[in-house]
């Protein structure tokens, strides 16, 4: 599916001064294609091994 919006650059503009830091930060890093490849990468290992459950529990990553 594909969703286009028109809008001018000073709207896009000002929608980005309006962020904070952090969601500037993570939209720099899903612009840029190798970051992006990277993080989609991890998610998909992470699927997968909560499917095989071999991620920790909360509690066992905490627990003393």
């Amino acid at each position: 599916m594909t969703i286009s919006v028109e809008l001018t650059f000073e709207q896009i503009a000002e929608a980005v001064r309006k962020m904070k830091p952090g969601e500037r930060e993570t939209l720099a890093l899903l612009l840029d294609a190798p970051t992006r490849r990277q993080i989609n990468a991890r998610r998909e290992i992470l699927v997968r091994e909560r499917k095989q459950r071999k991620l920790l529990s909360e509690h066992d990553l905490f627990a003393k």
